[in-house]
């Protein structure tokens, strides 16, 4: 899509309300997995029972890929974790020790908005969706769920001890078919005689930890960009006004509390949004709540490996309109932006011209690479 205006929300590595809504408490699903760090996506189906805290996640495998797979049956109640590698096997078994992670929306958020997830107006291509978050004390949760049924859609969870976390869910089903899905499979029941409790390896992949609500106007033709993130009136926290030139080789920031502007070069190529150019196809996926009209919407999955760079990306079908990118560089970490209240085309190209303080600024100011 090579013009558009949307809400993005972006949580970065090195990154009064309604009452929140009840998630249904069991249901299935296919999920993916985001590692960062290690650059690759895990496709598996998850079946989540809240009521009796307990989740089976089934990883999909290629064929002909070298990487292991693994069977996953949380028991929360019984503080136990069978892991079945699905090539070799072999089950371990050990205890948890964390605990039970709430998917959908986690008790006590807050309530961050309602948005669209597509292009707006466009009929099959877009649906509504809420945002809620909360502090609690293990960590910090972001989810976002379908209006008004509160179906997930994705989690966000950071913690000291597990890292980073990034679900999102697909070709949901309300309640869980099978049962039986939550009985350790033989392996494991064999395993479990013979095996003592072993220590978990907390994964670590993120730091910073926060997250920025941006106004963006996006213009792929000729490689530009305005952000504009949200103010919160009263806050600490400082606000910019970013507008990228990419041909002009110009980044002009300015700071919407003290009016003060920086321009700088840019020193990283043009962030391509929706499809990458390169990207292979991944898989079609259905987000939302399969069936339930109005809170469904069709997606396509990409994914690219450039060098030192790894993108994935999501779009609707069959419009390819941008819904979500994940973008994770060696030079500049990761970014995730989900796009919201999606308009095609810009509205003003004035959008485009630098602010007054920033004019001002440019005249006394060298540019130079930033650090």
């Amino acid at each position: 899509m090579k013009y558009l205006i949307a809400l993005c929300l972006v949580v970065s590595a090195f990154a009064q309300a309604p009452k929140p809504c009840d998630s249904p408490p069991q249901w299935e699903a296919r999920e993916i997995r985001q590692d960062y760090s290690r650059k690759f996506e895990e496709f598996r189906k998850l079946s989540y029972d809240e009521t009796n805290r307990r989740v089976r996640e089934v990883e999909e495998i290629l064929l002909g890929s070298d990487k292991e797979y693994v069977d996953r049956l949380y028991l929360y109640n019984e503080a136990k974790n069978y892991s079945l590698n699905l090539k070799t096997k072999v089950c371990t078994v050990t205890a948890l020790t964390r605990p039970f992670r709430h998917r959908g929306v986690f008790p006590g958020a807050k309530f961050d908005g309602i948005f669209n997830i597509g292009a707006v107006g466009v009929s099959g291509e877009v649906v509504a969706v809420q945002a809620f978050s909360a502090n609690g004390t293990d960590g910090f949760y972001t989810g976002l769920v379908t209006y008004p049924s509160c179906y997930p859609v994705q989690n966000l969870f950071f913690s000291k001890a597990n890292g980073f976390e990034h679900s999102d869910y697909f070709d949901l089903n309300i309640g869980i078919v099978d049962l039986n899905v939550f009985v350790p499979p033989q392996e494991c029941i064999k395993a479990e005689e013979e095996m003592n409790k072993k220590k978990i390896m907390p994964v670590t992949d993120y730091e910073q930890k926060y997250q920025e609500y941006r106004r963006l106007s996006y213009d792929e033709t000729n490689k530009r960009e305005r952000q504009i993130a949200e103010v919160d009136v009263g806050g600490d926290k400082a606000y910019y006004d970013r507008l990228i030139l990419y041909n002009e080789n110009k980044n002009y920031t300015l700071n919407l509390k003290t009016r003060i502007c920086t321009v700088s070069a840019i020193n990283r190529p043009f962030h391509y949004r929706g499809v990458h150019p390169n990207a292979k196809f991944d898989g079609l996926f259905e987000l939302g709540a399969v069936g339930v009209p109005g809170e469904v919407v069709a997606v396509q999955a990409f994914s690219a490996n450039e060098t030192n760079e790894y993108y994935t990306g999501l779009v609707t079908y069959p419009s390819c309109y941008p819904v979500q990118n994940l973008h994770f560089s060696k030079t500049h970490g990761f970014e995730h932006s989900d796009y919201f209240d999606l308009h095609i085309g810009i509205t003003d190209l004035n959008v485009f011209v630098p602010p007054t303080e920033c004019l001002k600024a440019e005249k006394s100011q060298k540019i130079s690479p930033v650090v």
